[in-house]
């Protein structure tokens, strides 16, 4: 699990979150880590990511950042808590291209004082009804989405 420090809290609903996952590649295994991080992409979407990216550093080539997002911290812990077997076991893969130990990075979004309370909440409701939209297109499931009020998708912040 993640460590966590005072500042974040307890607030669960605090988010979007950007997980960061450096690592250093053996550069003979360089293609096979890339082909298994991709299948590892569908994991990380499959378990709450709506953004995910694999990115080789162009000084150190044997350098690879992986990131990813999700909608709030809660979110994010929950993603630890639903591996499978074979996810362990790909995660087990990937760990055995790696040369050393990866460098886990944990960023919240920082929003002015005001705004979270004026807009936090409709901006994660929208992006939880996108992450739901965009679940039913990839996995052909169809899904109401009538229960997005118009209220919801509205910019005005005098409520």
């Amino acid at each position: 699990m993640p460590v966590v420090v005072e500042e974040v809290g307890t607030d669960l609903s605090q988010g979007p979150v950007l997980v960061t996952i450096e690592c250093f590649v053996m550069s003979q295994r360089a293609a096979e880590f890339v082909e298994a991080m991709h299948q590892y992409g569908r994991i990380r979407r499959r378990d709450g990511a709506y953004r995910w990216g694999i990115f080789r550093d162009t000084e150190l080539t044997n350098r690879y950042l992986e990131i990813f997002l999700v909608n709030s911290w809660a979110e994010h812990l929950r993603q630890h808590e639903r591996q499978t077997r074979a996810d362990r076991e790909l995660e087990g893969r990937i760990q055995g291209y790696l040369a050393g130990e990866p460098v886990v990075r944990h960023l919240v979004y920082t929003y002015t004082k005001g705004t979270w309370l004026k807009r936090g909440r409709k901006h994660a409701s929208l992006i939880r009804a996108r992450h739901l939209c965009r679940s039913a297109l990839t996995s052909s499931i169809d899904i109401d989405v009538s229960f997005i009020r118009t209220s919801t998708l509205d910019t005005n912040t005098d409520e």
